[in-house]
């Protein structure tokens, strides 16, 4: 019958709800990363949290002047971690896609709770460019409460920025706080 069959019918790929601009290029690797002294010991930063998640340096916080490698090594602890450790989910977004998805869940596109358990989920959770999130209030509100649940949690954060998380303008100051708990380095030029 028809709905036997429709029954047997393999799902589609589903394409993700969240988050489809922030894709990880497999290419962007800790091998292809060219390593010199003034990015070494970002390098082996995100190394030891890509192998250790969660386990130290939490939040690990990358900043530098635009062009010098923060999201390759963002890429490559993806990387390395779907190659070594394939039951942990890793999530990378970059800010811009952050701010889009949380527009969407707080005009109510998304449904809340959906939102917010989809980000909980993962057990590594990396955003790019967060000085993006400049003078967006309400963003900065929903990303601290992200942030304060999946470090209670013992969840890794990885996070990068053009900027020392001091230097983060219309930044609440805790949540500045929250930035430099963990390990914060500079790639220098």
């Amino acid at each position: 019958s028809k709905e036997n069959l429709k029954a047997n019918t393999p799902n589609k790929v589903e394409k993700p709800l969240y988050f489809k601009n922030s894709t990880v290029n497999p290419s962007l690797t800790f091998d292809s990363f060219v390593t010199g002294d003034s990015n070494l010991e970002a390098k082996q930063a995100a190394l030891f949290v890509a192998s250790n998640p969660g386990k130290g340096f939490n939040p690990l916080f990358i900043y530098s002047n635009p062009g010098l490698g923060k999201t390759h090594l963002l890429h490559a602890i993806v990387n390395h971690i779907h190659e070594t450790q394939p039951g942990k989910k890793a999530l990378y977004c970059d800010s811009n896609d952050f701010v889009q998805e949380f527009v969407a869940y707080a005009t109510g596109k998304k449904l809340h709770n959906e939102f917010m358990d989809h980000i909980l989920s993962y057990d590594i959770f990396l955003i790019d460019d967060i000085q993006n999130l400049a003078n967006k209030e309400m963003t900065l509100v929903f990303f601290f409460d992200i942030f304060n649940i999946m470090h209670s949690k013992g969840k890794q954060i990885v996070i990068t920025s053009d900027k020392h998380p001091s230097e983060l303008k219309s930044f609440d100051e805790r949540l500045k706080s929250r930035f430099g708990q963990g390990l914060t380095v500079s790639i220098n030029q």
